[in-house]
């Protein structure tokens, strides 16, 4: 495998592989040859996420024959969103271009996602469209994630889902979890990113068989609906669990009166029942709370060990030049 370079290059491209042997040459030999008409400077990192079919060595031997190819092995599965940081981090592009390896994201339109990103976005996301795919197993399910996403981030990208160019800078910051690779206009949306989306063809696979199952649609309601709860109520335990809480004990207050009521007015027939789910309500009301405030400490704690800021900072550089620019028309008028 060669050394990685230490020097920024133009554009970098990031593609997890596991057993796509059939895929390689191919995608390769087509990514390459769209990279030398965009620039000089390029590189292409594809991650080997603990491929058992010879995928692996073969990305090896490319790279005789394509300079700019960076292969990195993983020593074992790790799932995609791990092995796409994996290539984020050993990226060194100003932009970043994330696609899938199986070529149901075309390479060629790797040029209009860059030419989107240089009129300042943080990520530009492409939206597929087009898309030879079961409805029922993957285009239902994928507008219903989208949609739980947008309303619970409130990033309006309508496909999570598909091939993006990020800022290289930002591709290095996000390390992503188990997941997370669903998300990324989410997340770069959430730390304060400018997102944008184009749209883009979606071909068939290339080769091989599809790793994407019913099971699998199953993993991606699970893990939208975890973010969704991660990013709701400004990502504070306390809020959720404590706005339920409160709820709780108004309710709990007004069945007290109503148990209470029926008590001095002689129905106890009905009068124990609302006692019973007067205390049902406190109980909730309390155990609410009380998990707010124990998930709370425990988000401190994780965020703390991770060193994990939920927020960017503009570079000083491009404050000074956008207060530089809005001050030269009033140099220009005195």
């Amino acid at each position: 495998m060669k050394p990685f370079r230490t020097t920024i290059v133009e554009i970098s491209t990031v593609t997890p592989m596991r057993n796509e042997l059939t895929c390689v040459r191919e995608f390769v030999r087509r990514v390459d040859a769209v990279m030398q008409a965009l620039s000089d400077e390029y590189e292409i990192i594809i991650v080997d996420d603990g491929s058992t079919d010879g995928t692996g060595e073969l990305l090896d031997e490319l790279t005789a024959a394509y300079p700019h190819l960076r292969p990195v092995h993983l020593t074992r599965n790790f799932g995609q969103a791990i092995a796409t940081d994996a290539g984020f981090q050993q990226s060194s592009g100003r932009f970043v271009v994330m696609l899938d390896g199986d070529l149901e994201q075309p390479p060629e339109e790797i040029p209009r996602l860059i030419e989107e990103a240089r009129k300042g976005f943080d990520l530009v996301s492409g939206r597929r469209i087009n898309r030879d795919i079961n409805t029922f197993l993957r285009v239902i399910p994928s507008r219903m994630a989208n949609w739980l996403l947008r309303r619970s981030t409130g990033c309006q990208v309508r496909d999570m889902g598909g091939m993006k160019c990020l800022r290289g800078d930002i591709a290095r910051e996000l390390r992503l979890r188990a997941g997370q690779h669903r998300f990324l206009p989410a997340l770069v949306h959430l730390l304060g990113g400018r997102v944008t989306e184009i749209p883009v063809d979606a071909h068939r696979r290339f080769s091989g068989q599809s790793h994407y199952g019913i099971s699998r649609t199953f993993d991606v309601f699970l893990d939208v609906i975890y973010f969704a709860c991660q990013t709701s109520s400004k990502g504070r335990p306390m809020y959720s669990f404590g706005r339920l809480g409160l709820g709780l004990s108004a309710v709990t207050g007004l069945l007290l009166m109503l148990t209470a009521l029926a008590f001095f007015s002689g129905a106890a027939t009905t009068a124990w029942p609302l006692l019973l789910l007067t205390v049902l309500g406190g109980s909730s009301s309390l155990a609410a709370i009380v998990c707010g405030v124990g998930l709370e400490l425990l988000s401190e704690s994780h965020a703390g060990i991770l060193d994990r800021r939920h927020l960017r900072i503009a570079s000083s550089e491009s404050v000074l030049a956008e207060v530089e620019a809005s001050a030269e028309p009033l140099r220009r008028a005195a």
